[in-house]
């Protein structure tokens, strides 16, 4: 079925964007280089897939900063010498949300049917992220990667100017 081939898809995507990240040399994090020759339009059904990933993308790091920290730090602890950021980080939900809707190019589906997908989507599995991370996080502790590190301090907002000035 459709279902099964998407779900097929993504699990093959995630476990590349685990292999890219062990292969990858020590400064793949870094921003990549662009490349005028190589830009091109988007069309506006892909964007606003790429809208609708971005928007899930950033509420979901929002509401999971810290244990996202925890879970690039141990990554980190595995796996030194390679430099892992959320563009890297397999778990971030960024990655997620480009496998899945790398996945979805096997169905013929209109873009607000797509859209739609990619809300459940959003519903079902990033809504889940808590969750999932709170046990990654926890075999990579039981994996004996920093386990003494429990919490961190959320860096807080600088006070912003109200016009008190001379």
């Amino acid at each position: 079925s459709k279902r099964d081939e998407v779900s097929q898809r993504y699990r093959r995507s995630f476990r590349r964007c685990f292999e890219r990240l062990r292969l990858s040399p020590p400064d793949a994090g870094a921003a990549p280089a662009v490349n005028a020759d190589g830009l091109s339009l988007v069309g506006f059904e892909e964007l606003e897939q790429d809208v609708a990933i971005t928007t899930m993308t950033s509420k979901a790091r929002a509401a999971n900063q810290e244990v996202l920290y925890q879970i690039i730090a141990r990554l980190r602890a595995a796996l030194p010498g390679i430099v892992i950021n959320e563009g890297n980080n397999p778990l971030d939900p960024a990655q997620l949300g480009r496998s899945f809707r790398d996945a979805l190019q096997c169905l013929t589906i209109d873009t607000k049917s797509r859209l739609i997908v990619l809300k459940q989507f959003d519903r079902d599995v990033v809504g889940a992220l808590p969750g999932i991370y709170q046990d990654a996080n926890r075999l990579l502790t039981d994996a004996g990667l920093l386990p003494q590190m429990t919490s961190v301090a959320q860096p807080q907002p600088a006070p912003q100017d109200r016009g008190a000035g001379p």
